[in-house]
């Protein structure tokens, strides 16, 4: 009877051992991903976040915000072209309002690509869709500011603002094109308004 009841437990012991062993050993989820390659790209981790949001895409690949993500990851990392690709893809499964961040996302990359053509008409497009989306008129402003058009991408600016007054990035903009203009008063104050955000709001 006692050697039966230690067989009982050994056997109750491996079980539950081969249990954890399995839970430990098997593959993150497609969501475990996304949340770890955010949290590397948030350390400034691109690579192991690009490595992250790609396996993400392969257990998922209907995994929208994986894509997105790495979109996002590929602009931190200054690959604009891999960035477009991205978005593109991500553009084309969506609709609508859900496809703004996209085009704005998308904006970006093709300011930096010197295509202000295409960043207008993704940022025209993500307004018409969803015209309370603040960073779709930081990038038109951006790209107005670009092509010399600073009191259009002021108006820009100002819009973002008002839409979202802690849109640290509209306050900048907004202040260094004021500069630009000769009012310094103005743009001091933005900028000094964007530092204070910056640094938590104190």
């Amino acid at each position: 009877m006692h050697r039966r009841l230690i067989w009982i437990i050994l056997a109750a012991v491996i079980l539950i051992g081969g249990t954890a062993g399995w839970l430990f050993l098997r593959p993150p989820s497609a969501q475990a991903l996304l949340e770890r390659g955010i949290a590397k790209r948030e350390r400034g981790d691109f690579a192991g976040a690009i490595v992250d949001l790609t396996k993400a895409l392969g257990r998922n690949p209907d995994l929208r915000e994986a894509q997105f993500q790495r979109a996002l990851t590929y602009c931190g990392k200054g690959d604009w072209e891999a960035a477009c690709n991205d978005f593109n893809e991500v553009i084309e499964r969506s609709g609508g309002t859900q496809a703004a961040p996209a085009r704005a996302g998308r904006a970006w990359a093709r300011l930096h690509q010197g295509d202000l053509a295409g960043t207008l008409e993704d940022c025209d497009l993500a307004i018409e869709h969803a015209p309370r989306f603040p960073m779709a008129y930081v990038r038109r402003g951006q790209a107005k500011a670009a092509r010399g058009d600073s009191a259009a991408a002021i108006e820009d600016f100002s819009k973002a603002i008002e839409l979202d007054g802690h849109c640290t990035e509209a306050w900048s903009s907004r202040g260094y094109e004021r500069l630009k203009v000769g009012q310094i008063p103005q743009g001091h104050s933005d900028l000094a308004e964007a530092k204070r955000l910056q640094n938590g709001g104190s």
